[in-house]
């Protein structure tokens, strides 16, 4: 039996979540001036688990995130606030987490409609 419901739009959907996740924890981390194992010495989880989250590969629990959040010293939603005026997406960025040049074009058309 076929789906009645479109699961590319909540897999896409998901998809987008996990980079944007992903370079939230990246960059509060560079912030702190931590390195990955930096973090997981002061109770993250392992470094490569945050490698994985980091590049938008990972589905970490709540309780994950939670010891990812404190070990940074930030409370755990500020890893899931948006980035105030900041929508821009770099094409490093894009090649760290993997993304095809076609995923890349649609993320930043994407965003520019959200502006």
């Amino acid at each position: 039996m076929k789906s009645v419901y479109n699961t590319s739009s909540i897999t896409s959907s998901a998809n987008e979540l996990k980079i944007h996740v992903g370079v939230r924890v990246r960059d509060l981390r560079l912030s702190r001036g931590m390195s990955m194992r930096q973090v997981e010495a002061a109770g993250g989880p392992h470094s490569q688990t945050l490698m994985h989250i980091e590049h938008g590969k990972a589905n970490p629990t709540m309780r994950t995130m939670k010891k990812l959040a404190r070990a940074m010293g930030f409370h755990p939603a500020t890893l899931f606030e948006p980035v105030e005026g900041d929508k821009r997406i770099r094409r490093r960025d894009a090649f760290v987490y993997g993304l095809t040049d076609e995923e890349f074009e649609f993320v930043v058309v994407k965003l520019r409609k959200e502006e």
